[in-house]
């Protein structure tokens, strides 16, 4: 007899392995960006603030004891605040005359000739007789002048080199109570570097009585 035909098995059918999924691709951090660095906020300008004692240790709320702040439009630069003597010879003093700093308007380079520096107060209240005394140092062979102003009014002024020492100024503002007026201390450059003006030590004080005149001979 005629053999069978063995059975050839089926192929199989290929198993198809999944396409693999494609690795996706990192989504990128963004840098985190430097902070920015805020301007120095211009000091608030309250409506009035009362009078205070300054040495110009530290400011408050943008100005030197809450009280006296730089002009912003008007002058051509600022006072600066120091410690310790100038930065140039044969001009300015070596230290404070009270506390650790002082103010003073630097005379060297880029200053001119003429330029002004006006340091002011925001509008004081007081109510009885007052006199502003404070400290002043005008030490240079080219000095020029230092002059306080009330309300644009100048009231005090000196002028050229007064030595290399500290000296007392004074000046009566009695006038003014009850009126909010800006007190300005305005300094202004000579010809050279050698015309450093400093301030410091200012007080608010009860003005002195006026010296009665001589009484004459009978």
């Amino acid at each position: 007899p005629t053999p069978k035909p063995v059975p050839v098995p089926a192929t199989p059918t290929p198993t198809l392995l999944p396409t693999p999924e494609p690795t996706p691709k990192p989504v990128p951090v963004p840098a985190t960006p430097m902070p920015t660095q805020s301007p120095t906020p211009e000091p608030t300008e309250p409506m009035f603030v009362p009078v205070a004692n300054c040495s110009f240790e530290m400011k408050k709320n943008g100005a030197y004891c809450g009280l006296w702040h730089d002009l912003t439009v008007g002058d051509e630069f600022n006072w600066s605040s120091r410690s310790g003597k100038t930065s140039s010879s044969y001009t300015g003093p070596l230290g404070a005359a009270d506390g650790e700093k002082y103010l003073y308007i630097e005379a060297s380079s880029p200053r001119n000739k003429g330029d002004a520096a006006i340091l002011q107060t925001w509008p004081l209240d007081f109510t009885a007789d007052l006199a502003m005394r404070f400290k002043y140092h005008m030490y240079g062979k080219d000095v020029a002048s230092l002059t306080v102003l009330v309300d644009g009014a100048e009231l005090w002024s000196q002028s050229g080199n007064q030595g290399n020492s500290w000296k007392d100024g004074l000046v009566d503002i009695s006038e003014f109570q009850l009126m909010q007026p800006i007190i300005a201390f305005e300094a202004t450059r000579g010809k050279s570097y050698r015309g450093d003006i400093a301030i410091d030590n200012v007080e608010f004080v009860v003005p002195p009585k006026p010296t009665p005149p001589p009484t004459p001979k009978p």
